[in-house]
């Protein structure tokens, strides 16, 4: 089964969060406005991710902190020009 792709900004992000955290496993934001709002929010809804590609995104060191307590079996990262992250 291939892996669903969604390109999603951080008021989207947000709003689906409460029914998708939970779920999720892999997340490409990669070139998004994904960003430190969405980031804390999908931690507190309960997300345990495996995989993040955050590249070219607003993400901070504040955001990336909160998704890694959340997600113990994070084990890809992807943060290549992460601007919040300089």
């Amino acid at each position: 089964m291939r892996p669903q792709t969604w390109q999603v900004d951080d008021d989207a992000f947000e709003r689906a969060l409460p029914h998708l955290a939970p779920t999720l496993a892999h997340l490409d934001v990669r070139a998004t406005q994904f960003g430190d709002r969405a980031a804390l929010a999908l931690a507190e809804a309960g997300c345990n991710l495996a995989r993040l590609n955050a590249s070219c995104t607003e993400l901070s060191g504040r955001g990336l902190a909160a998704l890694s307590a959340a997600s113990d079996r994070l084990r890809m990262l992807d943060l290549c020009y992460a601007q919040g992250l300089r």
